[in-house]
């Protein structure tokens, strides 16, 4: 069967930093074929001009490639433009979690006249693939994202003294972490003001890393209680996002439930299992394609106070008993997640159509 031409187009990519930039990065480094690349690697106030250039090159090229790929919903636009030009061609969208589900009215016109009719859609978990379907987006094929792109590569990482010396840490702390955009759904408020003051371990110390919408609240609740147990760290390099999975003893992902916000997979899970931290998410939405529990991961039921403090209070106690689990995580998404696992089921996808 002769390679189908394809054309990536991708507003997120690296340089810049998040699971959606880190999704196309493995898809298209990792993709065997014959192909070209339209990615914006910087902050999104570029669209203005990236989008516009998108679709002046679709109006012009779009005839000379078999197959557009798109990186997220946004740019359904541009497939709806490719198709007009060449009938033949065929479209495929990645769906990401908040790509169906953000409730601008605009947007969601948009989406109603543009988004419609491709040839596949590819959310990137089951859950988000059961939200796409039941908004009429056919068919679908879930393929979750890989882990370990191009941010986590070639990087030396800290001892252990180090670590602990640079964030002022006692020798015997318990370190969990949290990693991602400080916003409702991600749960870190509620972990601290609910959770963290019922841990009986003295030695705990809770990391943050990230920024976003809810910092200010998060910041007012560690005032409130824990000021000596909770460190906000801010946005962090690479080197010190591979040094925080790789001393912390816990990646905490303690998502809760916000109308029209879901989680679509879960990307900062995997990377820390692969680094070996001992992952314990809720067990909700696009986490379970993420966290796959006890092999992965440990899953808790959501929001639930007690749920969690028992799964804590054990690990924190017998900490030496999630050792095999962890080397079983990694072993896992060293499999499972590459990226060349996961543009070898978008190619096979693309040959299909």
């Amino acid at each position: 069967m002769e390679l189908k031409k394809v054309l990536f187009i991708t507003r997120k990519f690296p340089p810049m930093k998040g699971g959606m930039e880190s999704y196309s990065y493995n898809l298209i480094s990792n993709y065997e074929g014959d192909y070209v690349v339209k990615a914006l690697g910087k902050k999104q106030i570029h669209l203005l001009w990236f989008y516009p250039y998108c679709l002046l090159f679709v109006l012009f090229k779009a005839k000379k490639f078999d197959v557009i790929q798109l990186g997220d919903m946004l740019l359904c636009g541009i497939g709806w433009l490719a198709k007009r030009v060449n009938p033949n061609i065929k479209v495929v969208c990645t769906i990401h979690g908040l790509d169906i589900t953000y409730s601008n009215s605009i947007y969601q016109i948009y989406l109603k006249l543009f988004s419609r009719h491709f040839d596949a859609y590819v959310p990137n978990s089951s859950y988000t693939q059961k939200v796409a379907e039941k908004r009429g987006f056919y068919p679908c094929t879930m393929i979750p994202p890989a882990t370990l792109g191009k941010c986590m590569e070639n990087i030396y990482v800290s001892t252990k003294k180090d670590f602990f010396c640079k964030y002022g840490l006692a020798e015997d702390s318990f370190v969990i972490c949290t990693v991602g955009r400080l916003i409702k759904r991600k749960g870190v408020e509620w972990f601290i003001s609910n959770v963290l003051p019922q841990l009986s371990n003295s030695q705990v110390i809770y990391l943050v890393a990230g920024s976003g919408e809810m910092e200010d609240s998060i910041r007012d609740a560690v005032k409130k209680r824990h000021e000596n147990r909770v460190k906000l760290l801010g946005r962090i390099s690479d080197q010190e996002l591979a040094d925080l999975y790789a001393h912390a003893n816990v990646f905490l992902m303690p998502n809760i439930y916000v109308e029209n916000d879901i989680e679509g997979y879960g990307m900062v899970a995997v990377e820390a299992a692969a680094a070996g931290c001992l992952v314990i998410a809720a067990n909700m939405q696009g986490i379970t394609d993420a966290v796959k529990d006890g092999i992965s991961g440990i899953l808790y039921e959501p929001e639930s106070v007690d749920g969690l403090l028992r799964v804590l209070d054990d690990v924190i106690s017998h900490y030496e008993k999630y050792y095999p689990m962890i080397e079983k995580a990694k072993e896992y998404v060293e499999v499972e997640c590459t990226g060349k696992a996961v543009a070898n089921r978008y190619k096979e996808l693309i040959q299909n159509l």
